[in-house]
C-alpha cells in the first residue's frame, strides 16, 4: 500500500480525529451552556447536538458526491479540519 491507496487504517485516524474533537469542543460548550441556561443546559446540548445530526444528515450526500467526483481523503480531511478548527480559535478567544 502505497501513500495514494485508500486504507481502513486512513478511516480510522479520520473518524478517531473528528469525535477525539466534538469531544474536545463539548466540554468548554457545557461550561458556557449552564452559565447560560443553568436550569436547561443539558436540554440544550440535545438540541445543539440534535440540529448538528440534522445537518450532518442533509449534508452528507452533498459530500459524498463531491468526494465521489474529487477524491475521498481530500474530503475527510476537510471535514476534520473545519471539525477541529474551533478548538484554537476557543483557545485565542475564550
Amino acid at each position: 500500500q502505497g501513500i495514494g491507496r485508500p486504507s481502513v487504517y486512513h478511516a480510522v485516524v479520520v473518524i478517531f480525529l473528528e469525535f477525539f474533537a466534538w469531544g474536545l469542543l463539548t466540554t468548554p460548550m457545557l461550561t458556557v451552556l449552564h452559565e447560560t441556561f443553568s436550569h436547561h443546559t443539558f436540554l440544550m446540548n440535545g438540541l445543539i447536538q440534535g440540529v448538528k445530526g440534522f445537518l450532518s444528515f442533509l449534508s452528507a450526500p452533498l459530500i459524498g458526491a463531491l468526494s465521489d467526483a474529487c477524491g475521498r481523503k481530500s474530503f475527510l480531511l476537510l471535514t476534520v479540519f473545519f471539525t477541529c478548527a474551533p478548538i484554537p480559535l476557543m483557545r485565542i478567544s475564550p
